[in-house]
């Protein structure tokens, strides 16, 4: 919801061109995916925060340039509406980005 709330209010309220609105509606997204995976969804109790949040953001990142390319397809080449295009990314990376999340983010292995 950070993520979508986000996006829509630059790119539909405000205009921006939609490739930036997603990066910055990513990145809040992506620190509120952190918190609320590492509270509620894997209830992860490390204390290395840093270094998780670290491998957090390279797994972000890389699910930044998967969904910028799905956005580019679904908004300039299929000429889908932005939002609909969003939201639509983002139920495609749902599952990528958990797997990700679960085995590296999160790995009990890597932070005990």
């Amino acid at each position: 919801m950070v993520d979508w709330g986000t996006f829509y209010i630059l790119a539909i309220v405000l205009g921006l061109y939609y490739q930036f609105s997603l990066i910055i509606a990513f990145t809040f997204g992506t620190a509120a995916n952190y918190a609320l995976n590492k509270i509620f969804t894997f209830r992860c109790q490390s204390p290395k925060v840093v270094a998780q949040f670290s491998v957090h953001i390279v797994v972000a990142s890389i699910s930044l340039l998967i969904s910028s390319g799905w956005m580019f397809l679904f908004v300039d080449v299929l000429d889908i509406h932005k939002m609909t295009s969003r939201m639509t990314t983002s139920a495609i990376m749902l599952a990528i980005n958990y797997f990700m999340v679960k085995s590296l983010t999160f790995n009990k292995r890597f932070f005990k």
